[in-house]
């Protein structure tokens, strides 16, 4: 029962493509976290092999506690963050509401929470 009344409270974080090939895709976090990027082997989210900007592992978004973290994984053309590029290895706590971009900006991600 209590395990009933603890998944009602529970939230899911989603990323909500907004423009390109991810368009309108709703993607859950899982808890080991999301791979992001062109090799179908090694991502959770993938782009086509032709996507031009994304790189094989472009970034993963993981969450620790209630904060969701992005974290480029030294992709060729950049995580963007709030318009600035992430360094390259570099993680970015992103809140609720907020979004990021895979290489330019029709490769956006809005990071959502919702009740499960």
């Amino acid at each position: 029962m209590s395990k009933k009344a603890k998944s009602s409270k529970a939230q899911e974080i989603v990323l909500i493509g907004v423009g390109g090939t991810m368009d309108k895709k709703e993607v859950g976090i899982p808890e080991g976290g999301l791979t992001i990027g062109r090799d179908s082997s090694r991502c959770t989210l993938v782009y086509p092999m032709d996507e031009p900007g994304i790189s094989g592992v472009h970034c993963t978004v993981t969450v620790s506690g209630d904060i969701i973290l992005v974290k480029d994984e030294n992709s060729s053309y950049g995580t963007f963050y709030s318009g600035q590029k992430l360094a390259a290895g570099a993680t970015q706590p992103v809140k609720n509401g907020e979004r990021f971009y895979l290489a330019e900006p029709q490769n956006t991600f809005l990071v959502t929470m919702r009740a499960k």
